[in-house]
């Protein structure tokens, strides 16, 4: 068995590796033991240095044993550290996944008047928590399967099955006559036909803005989660709920808005 006597990574500040030193500390001695006990006999001091030649060796041999040693075992505990890595980045991706879908069932609560249109996943749908492909994914729908769609927001349509609720792109489901209308009213040259190039390129940007029109903020920032009517005197105020934003409507005009 080898045993591994010298570690070769310790390194003075002067740069001599203390296997060098050793070395020639080795070299002094054994001169010194060559002068000592061979008594100047020519043939004495040939073979005194020819041990004192394989034990250098040995020495020599024993460090790289060991060197290549450290080397297997830290790249073995790398490999066990980068399987764990894998692990709990996935059990975090779980995790994520279904802290926006339990969000999204808290947040994006659809009122039950709220008009829909039916049809069909055309392949598997990832769902997402927002209307863009960076939004996180908050499940999956697979192909086949009847959904509700309730608006359409930048080439993303914002629908529902069962509990889950979120954006899906457009290339996910199969488009009927009634989402081809919808899908319409989000057209650049539709909206600019009917509101004019300044009113249809806030509406474009997602702006919300003093005087806009109920049609106006469902084209612009998509449907409310919930809207709450009040009745007086003044007239019918309405309070439109998004998950971060709150619209004040007095007479079909908007008056106010909180985000």
């Amino acid at each position: 068995m080898i045993y591994c006597y010298f570690s070769p990574t310790y390194v003075n500040t002067r740069g001599f590796s203390i296997r060098f030193l050793f070395a020639k500390l080795v070299t002094k001695t054994s001169k010194e033991i060559i002068h000592k006990h061979a008594e100047y006999n020519p043939k004495k001091i040939i073979e005194m240095k020819k041990k004192i030649f394989t034990i250098l060796m040995f020495m020599h041999l024993n460090v790289l044993f060991c060197q290549n040693k450290e080397v297997e075992i830290l790249e073995k505990i790398k490999e066990e550290l980068v399987i764990k890595k894998n692990q709990i980045n996935d059990s975090i991706k779980k995790i994520d996944i279904k802290i926006n879908y339990l969000n999204s069932k808290n947040e994006n609560k659809i009122t039950e008047n709220l008009i829909f249109i039916e049809t069909t996943t055309r392949s598997d749908a990832k769902i997402r928590n927002k209307a863009a492909s960076f939004g996180d994914i908050i499940g999956d729908i697979p192909k086949g399967q009847k959904v509700k769609v309730y608006d359409f927001v930048d080439s993303y349509w914002l629908i529902e099955k069962d509990s889950l609720k979120g954006y899906t792109s457009e290339m996910y489901l199969f488009e009927n006559y009634e989402m081809k209308k919808l899908k319409k009213k989000h057209d650049k040259n539709e909206i600019t036909k009917k509101y004019g190039e300044s009113i249809a390129n806030k509406i474009l940007n997602h702006r919300v803005w003093i005087g806009m029109t109920p049609d106006m903020a469902r084209l612009s920032i998509g449907n409310p989660l919930k809207i709450s009517k009040s009745t007086g005197t003044w007239g019918v105020h309405e309070q439109w709920i998004y998950k971060n934003k709150y619209l004040y409507f007095e007479k079909g005009k908007l008056t106010s808005w909180q985000d």
